[in-house]
């Protein structure tokens, strides 16, 4: 597991460590931009890139719509939630 404390530390980490990260795991609300704009920009640099969203907040106004690959287990998740949707990732077809 490699972790990040921003999406800009995020996104040097998938430059720097190529064919090392199948899974992008973030939250919502990050401190430099939204987890839907980190995935973006995550899945120009790996097309094939996994995604998994997490949020702490309720409602659909931080899910935004063409989030892409959303599956998003709500804080606080049981960890049989995060599995789940962490196999939903790789189960579902490559983009």
């Amino acid at each position: 597991m490699i972790s990040a404390a921003t999406a800009t530390d995020a996104l040097a980490l998938l430059r720097e460590r190529s064919g090392e990260v199948d899974l992008l795991f973030t939250d919502m609300i990050l401190p430099d931009i939204h987890g839907g704009e980190l995935a973006r920009l995550a899945l120009e640099l790996r097309p094939r890139l996994r995604v998994v969203y997490t949020s702490g907040y309720a409602g659909d106004e931080v899910v935004r719509d063409g989030m892409p690959r959303a599956r998003v287990p709500g804080k606080p998740y049981a960890p049989d939630d995060l599995s789940r949707a962490i196999n939903e990732a790789f189960d579902a077809p490559g983009d």
